[in-house]
């Protein structure tokens, strides 16, 4: 499920690694060291969305996909009910409610009880 940016139709050399970064596409060497020197091969139009991956497909193109974490992002309502959950959570630790039995677990009910909000 992947959406083509770019049509460059990059052919791929063996022996390295191609990879997308501040709208240009670059190679290195595969295997080579995490600081050895990149070169830069075609750049494209438009801009780089945080919410997608992208990368360069088997045709050369560059291509995006919806990144997973994108989509478990809390919305702004949904952060500021989150104190509140967790804050009913803690006291109910307090009181020695058996539903939380650490205060780890009162924040994951806290934050997952406003993922399930609406809006």
């Amino acid at each position: 499920m992947s959406d083509v940016v770019a049509k460059l139709a990059i052919t791929r050399q063996p022996g390295h690694l191609y990879y997308v970064k501040k709208n240009a596409v670059y190679k290195r060497k595969a295997g080579a060291k995490a600081g050895a020197k990149a070169t830069r091969v075609a750049g494209f139009k438009g801009e780089m969305d945080s919410r997608y991956l992208y990368f360069l497909d088997k045709q050369g193109n560059v291509s995006r996909a919806m990144r997973k974490s994108a989509k478990t992002k809390l919305t702004t309502k949904q952060k500021t009910k989150v104190g509140k959950f967790i804050a009913e959570e803690m006291k109910s630790l307090k009181r020695g409610a058996k539903r939380v039995k650490s205060r780890a677990q009162a924040i994951a009910i806290g934050i997952s009880r406003a993922k399930q909000t609406k809006r």
